[in-house]
Order: C-alpha cells, then sequence, then structure tokens
C-alpha cells in the first residue's frame, strides 16, 4: 500500500486509546490483533469475508480487529468531540553565532477550543520531537491517557 504524506496512521496503542474512549468513525486500514500479541497494519478488504471495501467503523468489526485512522482523522475528531485542539509548534536548533541550523524540534500545546488556556502537556522536563508525526503521536497519546 502507498501512503502520501497526509496519511500518516496513528499506532497501534493509540488505535486502542480512540477505541476505549468511543472512536466509532469509518476507517479504510485495520490492526489485526495477532495470536502474539503483535498487531499487524492491513486495508480493510483484506480481513476475511468482509464484503464493504469503503471501510468500517468499530463497532462492525470482527474481534481481533481495531480501526486504524489517520492522525488527522484522530486529531478532528479529538477536536469535534473533545473539544481540545493540538498545536504543533517548531523551532530550530542554532549554532552559537546562528550561522547554521544544527537541527529542527517539533512541540505541542493542547488548547481547549473556546478558552484562552493552554493544557500544558504533563511531562519531565522538555520534551521535543525529530519529526511532526511523532509530536503528534505524543500529543494523542497523552490527551487520550491523561486528559479525556
Amino acid at each position: 500500500m502507498t501512503h502520501n504524506l497526509s496519511e500518516r496512521y496513528v499506532s497501534p496503542e493509540v488505535a486502542r486509546l480512540l477505541k476505549e474512549h468511543g472512536f466509532n468513525e469509518v476507517c479504510r486500514c485495520v490492526y489485526r490483533v495477532e495470536s502474539d500479541g503483535s498487531e499487524r497494519f492491513m486495508e480493510v478488504e483484506e480481513i476475511p469475508r468482509w464484503d464493504d471495501c469503503r471501510g468500517a467503523l468499530n463497532e462492525q468489526l470482527p474481534e481481533g480487529y481495531i480501526s486504524a485512522p489517520t492522525q488527522a482523522m484522530a486529531r478532528e475528531w479529538v477536536e469535534t468531540v473533545h473539544k481540545l485542539f493540538i498545536e504543533v509548534m517548531c523551532g530550530d536548533e542554532m549554532t552559537e553565532d546562528y550561522s547554521e541550523v544544527i537541527s529542527t524540534w517539533f512541540d505541542y500545546d493542547i488548547i481547549p477550543i473556546g478558552k484562552n488556556t493552554v493544557i500544558v502537556p504533563p511531562a519531565d522536563g522538555i520534551v521535543t520531537f525529530d519529526e511532526p508525526w511523532k509530536c503528534v503521536e505524543a500529543a494523542l497519546k497523552n490527551i487520550l491517557t491523561k486528559i479525556i
């Protein structure tokens, strides 16, 4: 399966947390929980005896399958259902004379929609990420385990 940049899927751990918190949107992909506890990423039409190739709701899936939404879909669900916005920020670490970029980092804030406040992500010290998708994954996990 070929993915474009906008189709970064949540991890199996975040997919499980989403399901536990009521996520039940149509997804084209799923994780199948294998007998050894590992998860296999697959498209819905790969499910044996599955007729609808457009997608599936968590509640429709056979036992052992979990919806695998894109990060964009999960963010939209968190915004719509729980009124929390994930803001991803980017910064550069520069050389002492500011002539070169040493590295680029990403961080996030969680903002309740309609309020002038920020929920400070609980962390031990400052946590940054080297990729924006890792930042979104951490924000979703934080929301699903510590906020809602």
